[in-house]
């Protein structure tokens, strides 16, 4: 009885383990690799070619293996690095013809398939240089009141990211002797500059100022006259529509030891007709609030000394209107 149970076991775990070799027939399984986008390396050395202020190089150390090529991308800082822009098979390129005075960022990966994985701790950042032949920028002429009048002339180079030393030449043209004064300006890496000329009074300057390397382009012409001896300057007006009231203001003269106090006459011509006769106010101090019927007017100022043994020319005519615009009549316009 006992061994008929057996029997029977026996041919039970043998049907069990042939039906289970059965379901667990092995099915052909093909495996399907799938690439790993190239990852991107840590880039070095970074740096703008000596010389050439728009040129970057790029270091990224030994090979990663042999005969390994690489992708270089760059762009603008505001630009996605989604495609590669060169190819080479060398640990270091040199990257030309970038803006001038121009933010990029570059990264560096083993070449592979599809897009490489960039790790923003691997992507440096650059500004090329300033372009040695462009303009300089802000050309502002000034004056300065002293015993020798000076001209300030004030100018920032063409982008703050000098690098190399530049020198710059002051141009400026006399009127009265049809001639030249030509300044040379020491190399600098500044970027902004100040340089102080000692004219003499009423003289009348075009300024332009360019770099002094070869080929460089000079900054448009500014024209100034140097006031005359005790001559008020930078004459504004402002007005104020509600009650038509204009207020004149302006820049006072140096006064030399000699003369103790001067006053200010302000002469005052209905619209823009400066032949006509005009309304004269005397005031000492460097302004005067003026009030009248009529819409437009123009205001000239000129300085007295007490004694009256001194007299400044008259300043430019200023035509202003009661709706604050105003202009200069200079002596072009005046012809």
């Amino acid at each position: 009885m006992i061994c008929e149970v057996d029997v029977k076991i026996v041919l039970s775990l043998v049907t069990v383990i042939a039906l289970a070799e059965e379901i667990t027939d092995p099915l052909t399984t093909t495996i399907i690799p799938v690439p790993v986008p190239p990852k991107s390396i840590d880039i070095s050395r970074i740096f703008i070619s000596p010389g050439i202020g728009n040129v970057v190089r790029l270091d990224w150390g030994t090979p990663l293996r042999s005969n390994a090529s690489y992708w270089v991308y760059y762009g603008k800082d505001d630009e996605e690095l989604t495609s590669p822009r060169l190819t080479t098979q060398n640990t270091s390129v040199v990257v030309p013809d970038l803006e001038f005075c121009t933010k990029y960022k570059f990264a560096v990966s083993v070449a592979g398939d599809g897009e490489a994985n960039i790790n923003q701790n691997n992507v440096r950042n650059i500004v090329t240089y300033a372009d040695r032949t462009a303009a300089p920028q802000n050309l502002r002429v000034d004056y300065e009141p002293r015993e020798v009048p000076c001209m300030i002339i004030e100018w920032s180079a063409s982008c703050p990211n000098v690098g190399q030393a530049l020198g710059y030449v002051i141009s400026a043209f006399q009127h009265s002797t049809s001639k030249y004064v030509i300044v040379t300006f020491p190399a600098s890496t500044r970027s902004d500059f100040t340089y102080r000329m000692k004219v003499d009074h009423g003289e009348k300057f075009d300024v332009k100022i360019s770099t002094n390397f070869p080929g460089s382009k000079p900054t448009d012409t500014v024209t100034f006259k140097v006031p005359g001896f005790l001559q008020p300057f930078k004459v504004k007006v402002s007005a104020n529509e509600e009650n038509g009231s204009f207020m004149i203001y302006w820049q006072e003269p140096y006064l030399p030891y000699y003369i103790d106090r001067i006053f200010y006459e302000v002469r005052v011509f209905k619209g823009s007709n400066i032949t006509a006769a005009a309304e004269n106010y005397y005031v000492i101090r460097p302004v005067m609030v003026y009030k009248g019927e009529g819409i437009e007017y123009t205001f000239r100022v000129r300085a007295v000394s007490y004694d009256r043994q001194f007299w400044s020319p008259l300043t430019d005519p200023v035509v202003a209107n009661i709706y604050g615009e105003t202009r200069l009549l200079d002596e072009d316009t005046r012809k």
